[in-house]
This record gives structure tokens, sequence and C-alpha cells, in this order.
């Protein structure tokens, strides 16, 4: 401990997530200082997993990604809060870097950035892959930050939502591992999940979808992920996400479709 060393918060979103929580919390026990869950409804262990580890439980109904973020955000004690995933399990060589940095008061050098990005590798059906639409692995998402000067706004999008504020972000070492859809009910939980609220997003950016959109934005979306991106190079996985890339572009602008004509039938 030196004088510089500041305490950090961590907050997880979770929903019946209790197969990866248990090693996230062992990860990240060592340098965390308050911890907090941020629950949508779990019938499973992840309460009895976040007090056995001594994490704050609170329930919360979900609404959109960005909204329950900003509503964890304020949940957490200290400036500095890491933002995980309940699918998001940090490396050792992650943990060293944190641990080092807290100790320096988050400052690099003399540099105090404003937020750190860190390296995530996306395994998707136990498959680590190149790309899970519309992500490209590994990517470098802003995840720690001081909340003082980075937050969600109320503006950002519900989901694939993005941080704002930062004007000075710095690379945290080590890595995460995240384990997203282990199953291919998971996936299509995601699609039904993720296209309602991409749907929304472009709604109220003021999108339209006609038949073009339906028909040209699905297929640009599986060449890019399928081919420019490499999931083909990942056997039947690539293939299934190059289906979900089509699948989830296709829905959202009928999904869009709706709004304007609600009488032109499901998605």
């Amino acid at each position: 401990m030196t004088d510089k060393t500041e305490n950090l918060s961590c907050y997880i979103l979770t929903c019946n997530s209790g197969k990866h929580l248990g090693s996230i919390l062992a990860a990240i026990r060592n340098y965390v200082d308050d911890t907090v869950i941020i629950d949508s409804g779990s019938t499973d262990d992840t309460e009895a997993i976040s007090h056995k580890f001594g994490a704050r439980f609170i329930s919360r109904k979900f609404d959109n990604f960005r909204d329950q973020r900003i509503f964890a955000i304020g949940q957490c004690k200290y400036r500095w809060v890491l933002c995980l995933d309940s699918d998001e399990i940090p490396d050792e060589v992650f943990g060293i870097y944190l641990s080092d940095l807290k100790n320096e008061g988050f400052t690099v050098g003399n540099d105090r950035p404003d937020a750190f990005r860190f390296k995530r590798h996306w395994f998707v059906l136990g498959k680590k892959v190149h790309a899970f639409y519309p992500i490209s692995s590994p990517d470098y998402p802003i995840r720690l930050f001081n909340r003082e000067k980075v937050g969600f706004v109320e503006d950002a999008r519900h989901v694939h939502e993005t941080i704002s504020g930062a004007r000075n972000i710095a690379i945290l070492g080590g890595a995460v591992m995240h384990y997203s859809c282990e199953s291919t009910a998971d996936l299509l939980d995601k699609l039904n999940l993720y296209t309602s609220l991409a749907a929304l997003d472009l709604k109220k950016r003021g999108a339209t979808a006609g038949s073009i959109q339906v028909i040209v934005h699905p297929a640009g979306a599986w060449l890019k992920w399928y081919i420019a991106k490499g999931g083909w190079k990942d056997g039947r996985v690539g293939w299934l996400l190059g289906k979900y890339a089509f699948q989830y572009t296709r829905r959202k602008y009928l999904i869009l479709s709706q709004y304007a004509n609600p009488k032109s039938g499901k998605a």
C-alpha cells in the first residue's frame, strides 16, 4: 500500500449467472474493494454465490443494458469502477497489472487517464472465435474508468452501449476471457433480446426500414462478419455466427418496419 493507492469498485450484471460467477469473483477478490451484483431475476444460485464472496446483491428489473449500467454505477462506493459481465473472467496477468495500477492511484507515469481499455477474447459454443456480430475478437472495450469523468449517458444506445466522456484512455495489461452463448438456445435468446433493443435504437435515430434495408443489410452483415472478419476460420461455429449476423440484421430491420406499419406482421 502507498499513499497513492485508491479503492476500486466492480459491478457485474447478472441473470442466472451461476456458471461463471464464482470464477469471476475469485479472480477479482484480491484487488477489488467493493463488488456489487445487479441482478435481473435469477432463479439459480447466483445470489448464494454473490454472498459467499461478500458481494452486495441488488435486484433490479431489466429494461435495457444502458439503464442497467447507469444504475449499477450509481451503486458503486468508489470513483474508480471496473465493469465485468457475468461471463467475463480476468486472467492472472490482468490482476497483476490492475493491482499495480491501483497502487499508483490509477496513474501511468506522469499520465492520469480517465479510463482504461483491456483485451477481451471471445468464446462462443466453447470455441475461441474471430468475430461475433458486431464485435471482432479480440476487442478492447473501455471497462475501467473514473466515474466522475466517464459514464453512460441517457441518450446512449439500449444495446451494444458505449461509454462516453473519456478524453485520455490507456490500455491495461492482461486479458479477459468472454464465454458467451454456450448453447444454440443461448444464441436464440440473445438474438431475440438484442434485436428488439437494437430496433429501438434505430427508431430513436430516425432510421427507416423498407425492402432494401431488409434484403441488402443482412447480406452485407454476413459478408462482413463471416468473410471479412474471419468467421469462416472458425469452422461450424463460425458458420453459425455468420447466420447469426444475417438473422440479427434482418430481424432488427423487420422489427423497425413494424413501428411504421404495425399490421405488417411478425419478424
